[in-house]
């Protein structure tokens, strides 16, 4: 991890529970967070559970998220493996327009009900809320550290318009997209 974290400043330690804490002061590839799963699998034979969750606001918000993170790692790691590889392919995939509930279950062959149901049951929300939540969650990543206009974003994030874009982002965030980069709400 430390060789592929060498090109960006970070800190890393190990909390009171033992979990292994990353801090980078700046944006950094999704790729990353997968090769530093593959070289954990591949040299110390361990599964890992990551949690990427950026600082929203200022420096006074790292605490909050912080906890947030090891929240979020804490029930990842209650997941079942199929559950697990749901939202995996989620993941790596949400920038697909076409990825549905019914492609990732034909996927994993089981049945749409089947994954929808077992999605709700071990996550607490829906496969298509967990869908939106990690689109929207990209979505501000792109909003709060790039000056891309918001048709290339929506697009960046697996929707084919920009209204639907603009609509689901502001039911998840409060705010449409333009008035969240306005107001800096993510700087």
């Amino acid at each position: 991890m430390e060789e592929l974290l060498v090109p960006y400043r970070n800190v890393v330690f190990r909390d009171p529970m033992g979990l292994l804490v990353i801090l980078i002061w700046e944006p950094v590839p999704d790729s990353l967070w997968e090769q530093m799963n593959q070289a954990i699998l591949m040299y110390l034979k361990i599964a890992t559970v990551f949690s990427y969750t950026p600082v929203i606001g200022n420096h006074s918000s790292i605490s909050l998220t912080y906890h947030q993170a090891k929240f979020e790692v804490y029930k990842e790691s209650k997941l079942s493996p199929f559950i697990r590889t749901a939202k995996e392919i989620i993941g790596r995939r949400f920038h697909e327009s076409a990825l549905s509930l019914e492609g990732v279950a034909s996927e994993l062959n089981v049945s749409p009900v089947y994954l929808s149901r077992t999605f709700k049951q071990e996550t607490g929300i829906s496969f298509v809320s967990q869908l939106t939540q990690t689109r929207i969650k990209q979505a501000i990543r792109l909003i709060t550290t790039t000056d891309l206009p918001m048709v290339l974003i929506a697009e960046q994030v697996g929707y084919d318009s920009q209204h639907y874009f603009s609509t689901a982002f502001k039911k998840v965030v409060g705010l449409p997209p333009n008035q969240y980069r306005k107001e800096g709400t993510g700087v």
